[in-house]
């Protein structure tokens, strides 16, 4: 689907009423004119992970209606992630993506109304959420906890990370944050930029003089580069003067046979991702 330029029909086929892809997820909530609205980003939550933070949830009054989107090619964070606080896929020449740049595009995406972006290490409380109608938090425990999950050798599936994200979700403020938001009157949406997967290192490195932008997973190449890279190329919606450089499967450009979870490819984990409105 990916190598046949799929992602292309995503984005066109993708609507403020029924987003298919990440960048359409602020222009989805706009559209539903709601008074309060909060935007939980949880970075690196894939399906797998979404399933973890649901059961976590389980004993709240919460029922979730869930959506499938697709997350932005590469499926890292500096693209994806970018996409989504911008509003829109021009995510490709970005000077400083990040958390500084996605707070300003939120800003400005909902110029009207009274903003604050949040992170998880932020405390919320009923007065510093006063006086604002449209917050975004952003959690990162999803992806602090995959690239730092330590897996012994032939390690092939996610239960170490797993087991990590379950003892951090206890210790957690995120239940504590919900309730705090729905007693305050916002409608709740939870939201992702990519997912991950279980990869090995094959031993291969890029010169750095041929590449953009660089994730273990795939890197971006300009296009009169591409003739000296030897890996499989994908070409990226709407951009003509980059491609994707991908490694064979669930491989990744690190020391050979070095296991780690990470993303950037186009696996399903990776590339398509939970939106989730929360209802009492």
């Amino acid at each position: 689907f990916f190598t046949k330029n799929g992602m292309e029909k995503v984005m066109y086929a993708s609507t403020p009423k029924s987003p298919r892809s990440v960048d359409r997820i602020l222009s989805n909530i706009k559209s539903q004119n709601q008074s309060k609205v909060a935007l939980l980003c949880f970075d690196c939550m894939g399906w797998a992970e979404w399933s973890l933070l649901k059961t976590y949830l389980k004993d709240e009054a919460l029922s979730f209606e869930e959506d499938a989107l697709f997350a932005m090619l590469p499926s890292v964070t500096a693209i994806s992630r970018s996409a989504i606080f911008q509003g829109n896929s021009e995510v490709y020449n970005l000077k400083s993506p990040g958390r500084s740049t996605e707070a300003k595009s939120f800003a400005a995406f909902f110029l009207n109304k009274h903003i604050r972006y949040f992170t998880e290490n932020d405390v919320l409380s009923e007065d510093t959420l006063m006086g604002f109608d449209t917050i975004s938090l952003l959690y990162t425990f999803f992806d602090d906890l995959c690239h730092s999950t330590h897996f012994a050798p032939g390690e092939t599936d996610k239960e170490p990370y797993f087991e990590a994200v379950n003892r951090y979700l206890e210790k957690s403020s995120v239940k504590v944050n919900i309730k705090l938001l729905q007693s305050n009157g916002f409608t709740i949406y939870f939201c992702s930029d990519h997912g991950s997967v279980v990869a090995t290192g094959n031993g291969q490195k890029l010169e750095k003089f041929l590449v953009d932008s660089f994730a273990k997973r795939a890197a971006i190449v300009p296009i009169d580069a591409v003739s000296h890279v030897k890996q499989q190329t994908l070409k990226i919606p709407f951009v003509d003067d980059k491609l994707l450089a991908l490694p064979e499967g669930r491989t990744m450009y690190a020391n050979m046979g070095t296991i780690e979870v990470n993303h950037g490819g186009i696996t399903l984990e990776e590339m398509v991702v939970p939106y989730i409105k929360l209802t009492q």
